[in-house]
C-alpha cells in the first residue's frame, strides 16, 4: 500500500511509503503521483496533508521573481482606484520637437527649477537666470549663487548657496526674504503648501513658512539628507544618509516612525497615500504610511536612480542595470520592463501616457505607460549639446502644442520640447 506520512514536529519533513517497504524524503521535489486507488484512510491522510500544505503556503511570505510581499495590516484597507490624474488619458508626448531655444553664455552649475511659467538655472558665474517656458526669452538674471536646484511655487523662487537662503519674486527676480544659513545644502530644498524645507550638510533639517522666511522648527536626526525629502499632507519623508526613512510630523518635526534600509535611499515618492522608496540597496521599497514597515520590495541588478513616478495604477522606477520597471502600486506585480541604451542619471517622469528617460547623453526617449514599448526619441546635435545637466524636466502646458519638457545642457542652452501635433498637448 502507497501512503504518505506526515512528522508533526517538522513541518519540511514528508516520508512517502512505498509498496515494498521504500520511503521517499520530501524536502525541494514535488510530491510523487498520487493514486486515489488507495484504500479510504490514505486518502483521508492525503487530503489533510493538502490542507496543511495549503495553509502553509498561505502563511509565509510570497516570492514572484524580485518580488517579496509582507502581509498588510488587516484594518489597513487597500485603496481600490489610483488618485485621478487631470491629464487626458489619451495624451500622446511623441513624436518631439524643439519648440525653442536660449543660449544662456555660460555652464550650467546646478539642475534647472521650474513653475508652470518659467524655468530658473543656476549659472558658473553665480547669477540665477529666469527663462520663459512659453519661447524662450530669459525673463530676467540676478547675481545669486546656488548650489542645488531651485524650488517654485509660482509666486517665489528659492535658491540656496553659498551660507544664504533667499525668496525672490517669480515675474521679476527682486528679493522679497533672505535668511543666513550654518551650513551648505545637503540635498534639493522642497516647498509644498505654505512649507519650505531646507536639510542642511551638518544634519540638521530646516522648516521654513515659505511667505516670509519665519522659522518654524529645526532638528537635527542623527544623519545628513541623502536625497530630496517630499511633503504629503501633514507628514514629512525624509532619505537619510544611514540608510534610514524618516516620516515626521511637518508642524513639528516630531518623528512618527523610521524605517531602516540596507542602503541610502535615493528618492521618496509618495503616490496616493502609499510611500515608494528608490535605495541603493538594489531594491524598491512598497512602505506603509503609518508605521513605516514593507508592504513589499523588489529586487534589482543594481542600485536604483533618483525618484520613482507613478501614475493610473503603475509605479515606474529605473537602475544603474539599465532597466527601467513598471510594476502595481499596490500589489508589486511587475507589469513590464525595458531595456535602456545608456544609463539613466535620474528617475522617470511621467508625462500623459508616456515615460520619459535622459541621461548624461543628449537624447530623450518616451516608452508606452501601458505596455514599456518605446515610442519615441529625441537626439540633439552634439555640436549643440555635449550633456545634460541633470533631469528633463516635466512642465504643464499653458496652451495647446505648449512646452511639455525642459532640457538644459551643461554648456548653458536651455531647450523646450513639445508634441509635433499640437492636438497631443490638449
Amino acid at each position: 500500500m502507497s501512503c504518505v506520512y506526515w512528522d508533526p514536529k517538522s513541518r519540511t519533513r514528508m516520508v512517502w511509503w512505498g509498496t515494498f517497504g521504500s520511503y521517499y524524503n520530501e524536502m525541494t521535489s514535488p510530491l510523487p503521483t498520487i493514486s486515489w486507488g488507495s484504500p479510504p484512510r490514505c486518502r483521508s491522510l492525503l487530503a489533510l496533508l493538502a490542507v496543511v500544505l495549503a495553509a502553509e503556503v498561505v502563511a509565509r511570505p510570497q516570492r514572484t521573481l524580485g518580488l517579496e510581499i509582507l502581509p498588510r495590516a488587516e484594518d489597513q484597507p487597500a485603496q481600490a482606484q489610483p488618485p485621478q490624474d487631470s491629464a487626458a488619458s489619451a495624451d500622446v508626448l511623441f513624436p518631439l520637437r524643439v519648440a525653442w531655444s536660449a543660449d544662456l553664455g555660460e555652464p550650467v552649475v546646478a539642475p534647472p527649477g521650474v513653475d508652470a511659467s518659467r524655468a530658473y538655472v543656476p549659472l558658473e558665474s553665480g547669477a540665477l537666470a529666469a527663462v520663459s517656458l512659453a519661447d524662450g526669452a530669459v525673463v530676467w538674471k540676478t547675481p545669486h549663487p546656488t548650489t542645488s536646484a531651485p524650488a517654485s511655487n509660482g509666486e517665489l523662487v528659492f535658491a540656496a548657496g553659498h551660507g544664504r537662503i533667499e525668496a525672490l519674486a517669480a515675474t521679476t527676480g527682486v528679493t522679497r526674504w533672505h535668511t543666513p544659513l550654518d551650513d551648505e545644502i545637503a540635498a534639493p530644498l522642497v516647498e509644498r503648501a505654505g512649507w519650505l524645507i531646507v536639510p542642511l550638510a551638518s544634519g540638521e533639517v530646516l522648516a521654513l513658512r515659505s511667505s516670509n522666511g519665519e522659522l518654524v522648527w529645526r532638528r537635527a536626526f542623527g544623519a545628513v539628507a541623502a536625497g530630496q525629502p517630499a511633503i504629503d499632507g501633514d507628514r514629512l519623508y525624509l532619505p537619510l544618509d544611514d540608510s534610514r526613512v524618516i516620516a515626521a510630523h511637518i508642524f513639528s518635526g516630531d518623528v512618527l516612525w523610521t524605517r531602516k534600509l540596507d542602503g541610502p535611499a535615493s528618492g521618496v515618492l509618495v503616490y496616493g497615500g502609499e510611500i515608494y522608496v528608490s535605495s541603493t540597496d538594489n531594491f524598491f521599497y512598497h512602505l506603509d504610511d503609518r508605521e513605516g514597515t514593507v508592504n513589499w520590495r523588489w529586487r534589482t541588478g543594481a542600485d536604483l536612480v533618483g525618484r520613482a513616478d507613478a501614475r493610473e495604477a503603475r509605479v515606474v522606477f529605473v537602475s544603474l542595470d539599465t532597466v527601467l520597471r513598471a510594476h502595481d502600486w499596490l500589489h508589486g506585480a511587475q507589469r513590464w520592463r525595458t531595456p535602456l541604451p545608456w544609463r539613466p542619471r535620474s528617475g522617470p517622469q511621467i508625462v500623459g501616457e508616456t515615460v520619459v528617460m535622459s541621461g548624461l547623453v543628449p537624447e530623450v526617449r518616451g516608452y508606452a505607460l501601458d505596455t514599456g514599448k518605446e515610442i519615441g526619441h529625441l537626439t540633439f546635435a552634439s555640436s549643440d549639446v555635449e550633456q545634460l545637466q541633470g533631469p528633463v524636466i516635466a512642465v504643464q502646458p499653458t496652451r495647446p502644442g505648449g512646452t511639455r519638457l525642459v532640457a538644459v545642457s551643461a554648456e548653458g542652452k536651455v531647450y523646450g520640447l513639445a508634441p509635433e501635433k499640437p492636438d497631443a498637448a490638449k
